[in-house]
Parts: C-alpha cells; sequence; structure tokens
C-alpha cells in the first residue's frame, strides 16, 4: 500500500504514513473529500487533565517573506522541500511527540496545496494564560475600577457642594459665587406703580456696605431668566448716604414675569448685558417660586389668568364700590335688590347657589354686573385657593425664612377675609328679602370695607393679603 501523497511504500494495516504524516485510509477517498489530521490528545498539566492541542508547525522559509501568494509566508514560485514538525501517532500511547518529516514538493508557482499539508502549515497550539497570571489580570482590574469610582464620586461631591453654596438662602452659580463680596447686604423689594396696580412691576433694590465703584466704573442691576435665555437690564444703582439704590418701573410687565435671579455687576463701560465683576447675586427659590407666581402673576384657572392676590384684591374691590352705592339712601327698592345681588355673585361666583346673572333693568338704574365669577368663598374661589398656594410656597424644601414668616401673615389674613365674606354673603340675602332694613345695610357696607382694607385692628384684608405676598418674593441677603 502506497501514501497517496508522497507515494511512500506503506506496510499493511499502517494508519498513518511514515514519512509525511498523511492518514491512510483502508479504500481510496477522492483528495476533495479527505479530511485533515484531527488534533492529537495529550496528556494537559498536573491538575487540569487532558487538554486538546493542535500540532505545531514550523516552516522556516529562506530570503524575504512574500508580500502575495497563498499567505502563510512561503514566497511564490518556490518549490523544494520544508521542514515541518508534525505528530508521529501511536493508537498505544498517549503521549505527545514530534518527530522531524519532509512535506512534499509544492508548486508555489501553481498555489497547489494538498488539504492535509495546508493543514498541518497553518496549526497552531491553543494556549491560555497560566492560573496565577489570571488572578493577577482579575485583581489588578478590580483595584483600577475601585480607584475610578472613587475618583468620580470625589468629583461629583465637590462639584455638587460647589454649586449649591448660598449667600443668604439663596442659591449662587459656581461660576459666581468667588467674586461676590460676602459682606454687602443687599434686599430686592417688588410693588405696584400707583397707576397700574396689581402688576409688581417696581422693583426697588438696596445694597448696604458697598464701597463705591472704580473710576469710571458704575454699578448695574440684571434680571435674569436662565431658562429663557433672556436678560432685562434694569438700570444703575445709585449712592443714597452709605447704600447704593435703584428704583425702577417696567411699563406694565410685570418683573416676577422676567426672571428668576437678580445680579448686580460693576461694569467700566456701557453695556447691554453684564460682563464685569459681581457684587451681588440673589436667586428666587425655584420650588417655592412657582406658588409666588401662582399668587402674583398667572394661574391658568383663574379669568384672565391673573395672579390669586391679584384676582381676590380686584373683587373685593368691586365689593366695596357695591357697599358706595348702598350709601345713598334714595335708592329705589329695585337697585337696592341688583346691588345684593350683585354682593352674591362676587363672593360666590358662578358655583354659587346664589348666582343669578342680573336682569336688564338693573342696567337701566345704572347698576352694572359685577364680579369675574370665579368667586371669594367655596371650593375653588380666589381664598380657598389663594391659602393653597401661600401653604406650598411656604413648605417646599428651598423656602426661605422671609417666605415662611410673610406666609403666615398671609396665611391669617386671607382666614380673616373668608370669615367676613361668608357674613356678608348671609347679609345680602336678607337684603335682597328686606331692601330699606337699615343695620343690615350698615352692616354690608362695613364688611365691604373690611374685606378689602381690613379692620384696623391688625387684622388687614384683600390689599394686606396682597402686599404680603409680595412680601414672600422679596430677596435678602
Amino acid at each position: 500500500m502506497k501514501c497517496t501523497i508522497c507515494r511512500e511504500e506503506m506496510e499493511p494495516g499502517a494508519i498513518f504514513c511514515g514519512r509525511c504524516g498523511q492518514r491512510l485510509h483502508s479504500k481510496q477517498e477522492p483528495l476533495s473529500q479527505r479530511q485533515p489530521a484531527p488534533l492529537a490528545i495529550v496528556p494537559g498539566q498536573a491538575g487540569r487533565g487532558l487538554t486538546m492541542e493542535r500540532p505545531i508547525v514550523h516552516a522556516p522559509l529562506p530570503g524575504p517573506q512574500a508580500t502575495s501568494g497563498i499567505g502563510f509566508g512561503l514566497r511564490p514560485g518556490h518549490t523544494g522541500p520544508y521542514k515541518a514538525f508534525v505528530p508521529h501517532h501511536n493508537e498505544m500511547q498517549a503521549k505527545r511527540q514530534y518527530v522531524t518529516r519532509e512535506l512534499p514538493e509544492i508548486d508555489l508557482a501553481r498555489k497547489e496545496l494538498s488539504p492535509s499539508a495546508l493543514h498541518l502549515a497553518l496549526a497552531e497550539p491553543i494556549t491560555g494564560l497560566p492560573r496565577g497570571q489570571h488572578n493577577t489580570f482579575f485583581r489588578s482590574m478590580l483595584i483600577f475600577i475601585t480607584i475610578a469610582l472613587l475618583i468620580s464620586s470625589i468629583g461629583v461631591g465637590a462639584y455638587a457642594l460647589i454649586k449649591t453654596r448660598s449667600i443668604g438662602g439663596y442659591r449662587l452659580s459656581r461660576d459666581f459665587s468667588s467674586q461676590i463680596r460676602t459682606q454687602v447686604q443687599g434686599e430686592v423689594s417688588f410693588t405696584d406703580d400707583p397707576q397700574t396696580p396689581g402688576k409688581s412691576n417696581r422693583v426697588t433694590i438696596t445694597l448696604k456696605q458697598l464701597n463705591a465703584p472704580a473710576d469710571n466704573a458704575t454699578y448695574l442691576a440684571w434680571l435674569i431668566d436662565d431658562e429663557a435665555e433672556h436678560i432685562t437690564p434694569l438700570g444703575q444703582l445709585m449712592p443714597r448716604g452709605t447704600d447704593f439704590v435703584l428704583q425702577r418701573t417696567l411699563g406694565a410687565t410685570n418683573l416676577l414675569s422676567l426672571g428668576n435671579r437678580i445680579q448686580v455687576t460693576q461694569e467700566s463701560s456701557k453695556v447691554t448685558v453684564p460682563t464685569g465683576k459681581i457684587v451681588f447675586k440673589a436667586d428666587f427659590p425655584p420650588l417655592a417660586f412657582v406658588h409666588l407666581r401662582h399668587l402674583l402673576v398667572h394661574l391658568d384657572e383663574t379669568p384672565g389668568q391673573v395672579g390669586l392676590l391679584v384676582g381676590l384684591r380686584e373683587q373685593a374691590r368691586q365689593l366695596n364700590a357695591q357697599a358706595t352705592l348702598l350709601k345713598n339712601r334714595t335708592l329705589p327698592s329695585q337697585a337696592v335688590h341688583c346691588v345684593a345681588q350683585n354682593i352674591l355673585n362676587i363672593v360666590e361666583g358662578t358655583r354659587g347657589a346664589h348666582y343669578v346673572t342680573l336682569p336688564s333693568r338693573c342696567a337701566t338704574m345704572q347698576i352694572a354686573q359685577a364680579g369675574d365669577g370665579f368667586g371669594l368663598v367655596g371650593t375653588g374661589a380666589y381664598i380657598e385657593m389663594s391659602l393653597m398656594h401661600v401653604s406650598l410656597a411656604a413648605t417646599q424644601s428651598d423656602s426661605s425664612a422671609t417666605i415662611k414668616q410673610h406666609a403666615e401673615q398671609a396665611r391669617t389674613t386671607l382666614e380673616n377675609i373668608r370669615e367676613w365674606a361668608s357674613r356678608l354673603d348671609q347679609l345680602a340675602i336678607n337684603l335682597a328679602q328686606n331692601p330699606f332694613d337699615q343695620a343690615t345695610l350698615q352692616q354690608i357696607r362695613t364688611l365691604c370695607d373690611q374685606v378689602l382694607n381690613g379692620n384696623g385692628n391688625k387684622q388687614g384684608g384683600a390689599n394686606a393679603a396682597y402686599n404680603y405676598g409680595q412680601l414672600m418674593a422679596q430677596l435678602n441677603s
């Protein structure tokens, strides 16, 4: 029997060719169906059992390696014997041995190579890291990850500490805190211009213990809206005694709707945005400020989407106007009935049990429909909604001492107004039934005035409640 590869004469019963290592078959299979030599099963290292390894093949070549060809470092066109390590298989032994054999001559120019020879040429041993090296690698990775997490935690903590630095309870940006002189004391308050009530369109800024600016420099104030990225210039602070003061009215625009923080900078030239050194900065606390705006600026549910305390004060003024009509002793009974109905409509609103649109005859007596229909008392009316948002502003996690102090005063005032308005509602029902009851008329006039202005005994009305709301929005440092 001859080897199908190298044509070496083999002994009968041989399994492998002793010259080239080709596996011999009892039946001559076509060359295309022959399989590469199997992996050798060899004893593993101590404690690891048996492992599977491929035979190691060494094919040194003379001269430089080719950059093209069949792809494993043989020069195209080279023919001749090559040395390679091939396994000597013995069915009775599981011991790995290597013998040197010569590969058959290969015509590389034609790129002809038998599957068995190609398998031997490309075979590589399967290796791995020793157990000790594996342990060292994973231990190093664990130490590296631990150090990285520690550094990240320190960085996040330092950033949070810088980000939450504050003056007077108001958050300061890390970019500005180092520039602010902590000895400067400031107060920012918001009030109404007398010509435009209910707008909170006048701001007063007073800074104490502030040195005069550098030569040719000025102190300028800014109202900044970080969310909308909008800056409203407020003007220049002027010296007043030992203080620097600014008072600015901005048309009919509610200043509390234009920004979330006040900033004062020292500028050496005329600028439209703050660029100089920051000498004062105070932020509205963002959580509490949501409810302050509902009280003083805007609420979707109210008629005209006005602030709750704004609407409350306006309805109190309309009540007082109805009381003024009742001072006319010559008023006919039908006119008194129209006024009484207006009082009921203002107090109860459209949800009230006694709400009725005024009949047309009231207009002929110069008595128009009063009230916006939202009501003063009852669920969802001005007083209850105002009490809710006053409480929410005072109980937020970022609520300042100023907010809490004036929220308590506003709450007491609103409860007084609720009591007076409830009594007024019942008196208006009585007046509609008896238009000439002078005692009832007098009580109605008194209560209408108290709902607006208070009773003069440290119990304020709607005007006081509105003022307390503006004091809740005051910034101090």
